[in-house]
């Protein structure tokens, strides 16, 4: 028995795989209206570059989907633009924010990556999603990484360190 290519067959997009693609197109043209409008009045120059970095990052995937969608016929929504946000408009957060901002989409990003990877099938859908996933994921650390320095990543509550080991079959209280 053979190995059968996809290649050799026109296999067309799958309802999730449509669906992710989709969802990530929206979700990505809103979050490009965000990272253009705090980098018109950015001041620090390593959160620039964070945003900067998140932005490129958006639209490079957002440019693979139109290109998908358009090889496989189907429509492409405007979704959000430049015409959905006021470029020259002053400043509505601080760059703070926009650090923030990064790295909670990260937040979110990540985990919809892999997820979408466990209900996808097609090989050049999976690729893209793969590649996004470790892109993110990077991007995510540099966000994460410039928060931890500029001392203004909020930690997570902390608890004691347990003494001894506590059986699980035992009733505790609380």
């Amino acid at each position: 028995m053979g190995v059968i290519y996809e290649e050799e067959h026109n296999i067309q997009l799958t309802t999730p795989e449509i669906a992710a693609l989709w969802m990530t197109y929206i979700q990505n043209s809103a979050t490009i209206c965000f990272y253009k409008h705090f980098l018109q009045n950015m001041k620090d120059k390593e959160i620039e570059k964070i945003v900067r970095g998140a932005l490129l990052l958006k639209q490079g995937i957002n440019e693979e989907i139109k290109k998908l969608f358009n090889s496989e016929g189907l429509p492409i929504s405007d979704g959000y633009s430049d015409k959905d946000v006021n470029l020259s408009a002053p400043a509505l957060f601080t760059d703070l924010f926009a650090l923030s901002f990064a790295y909670r989409v990260g937040q979110m990003t990540v985990p919809y990556y892999a997820t979408v990877l466990t209900k996808i099938a097609r090989s050049d859908v999976v690729k893209n999603f793969s590649e996004w996933l470790n892109s993110s994921s990077k991007q995510y650390r540099h966000a994460l990484q410039l928060m931890l320095s500029k001392g203004v990543y909020d930690r997570p509550p902390k608890i004691p360190y347990p003494k001894k080991r506590v059986d699980e079959t035992t009733p505790t209280s609380i």
